[in-house]
């Protein structure tokens, strides 16, 4: 008896927000109703279309700060779409509520996609976030993430950099193989995206 009221509440739930979803446009005032319903059961689904419809304005005054609030809500429930936004909001700046921080935008594209990992242009924003700010090891590793999915296999992008990042790799292993760093100094292959440095050859002394 407690399980089937599970599946009950459940397939309530699922019924309420397909309802939600396709009242957006032609019903609005319907699915604001709906939205306030599961936002308050914590159906993150239902808290990310309400963002959505302060972030409009048409049956709420607008409020892009309730937007953001209740999209960053929706996020951390474990919905991809609003993680997605969020990182967006974060890479390109919101103002004045939002400035850019690309750590955060990182992060929540990175988020984005383990939540709905169908939505594989997060995986390719993370990417491309660390590979424009040095950070090779990680760019490629999202890279790779964002290609291992149908939707972004045919992507030449993706596809490009992680050849391109693949040979830089292989370069510094082979450059720290033919001349080892000193005991002591660790080097990193990715991080500043630049080449580890060398250790310097010490001169040799004049007879």
């Amino acid at each position: 008896m407690f399980l089937s009221s599970i599946a009950l509440a459940d397939a309530e739930t699922e019924a309420e927000l397909k309802e939600a979803r396709s009242d957006m446009t032609s019903n609005p005032q319907r699915a604001y109703e709906l939205a306030v319903k599961l936002d308050q059961k914590g159906n993150c689904h239902g808290t990310g279309i309400l963002a959505s419809l302060y972030g409009k304005g048409e049956v709420v005054k607008k409020d892009k700060q309730k937007m953001i609030e209740l999209h960053t809500k929706s996020a951390n429930g474990g919905c991809a779409l609003s993680a997605g936004l969020i990182g967006t909001f974060y890479r390109t700046g919101y103002p004045p509520i939002l400035p850019v921080d690309l750590n955060k935008a990182a992060y929540w594209h990175g988020k984005a996609f383990e939540f709905d990992n169908s939505l594989c242009n997060n995986a390719k924003w993370a990417a491309t976030i660390y590979d424009e700010n040095g950070n090779q090891v990680d760019a490629l590793n999202w890279y790779k993430k964002a290609h291992s999915q149908n939707s972004c296999k045919s992507d030449q992008d993706i596809v490009s950099r992680i050849k391109a990042l693949e040979v830089t790799q292989q370069k510094q292993v082979e450059d720290m193989r033919e001349d080892p760093p000193v005991a002591g100094i660790k080097l990193s292959i990715g991080g500043s995206g630049d080449s580890p440095s060398k250790p310097k050859k010490k001169p040799k002394k004049k007879n």
